[in-house]
């Protein structure tokens, strides 16, 4: 007998990340914490904003190089009170610029909303469990079938 849903392998593989981005999308909204990864003139930045996650990538140029770096930041920002809607925008890209000494510096910005990011992982995680639950099912069946 095949056994439920609820007790495979696949429904406990993708109960992590679902946790994860239901914890990011009501933990505390307040809060923003950042990683920022550099590498030579690359730099990424992961920034949990609230009710949003934001990806920020810039390359640094014009023979500027960081040393590789890992850093994590977190406060509380009260400017983040515009995020508190429960449904932010799903997804937002902006590029902001930045004046510096050697001209205009552009960051691209990839905003996501919890809520989509939760709205595209549960089907993803469905569509595992099901295909998950049909393999068990057809190898069942064929090992049930008497031989020739």
């Amino acid at each position: 007998m095949i056994r439920p849903w609820y007790r495979s392998l696949a429904f406990y593989l993708g109960l992590p990340g679902f946790l994860f981005l239901l914890w990011g999308w009501f933990a505390e909204p307040l809060r923003y914490s950042s990683v920022r990864i550099t590498m030579g003139e690359y730099c990424l930045t992961l920034v949990d904003q609230g009710r949003l996650a934001r990806v920020n990538w810039e390359v640094y140029g014009h023979g500027r190089l960081m040393y590789p770096g890992f850093r994590f930041y977190s406060n509380v920002a009260s400017a983040l009170l515009q995020y508190q809607q429960l449904f932010p925008p799903a997804l937002r890209y902006e590029v902001e610029e930045y004046p510096y000494h050697l001209g205009t510096r552009t960051i691209p910005q990839l905003s996501l909303a919890y809520w989509f990011l939760l709205a595209l992982y549960l089907p993803a995680w469905g569509t595992f469990l099901l295909a998950w639950q049909c393999r068990k099912a057809c190898a069942r069946n064929a090992s049930a079938a008497p031989p020739p």
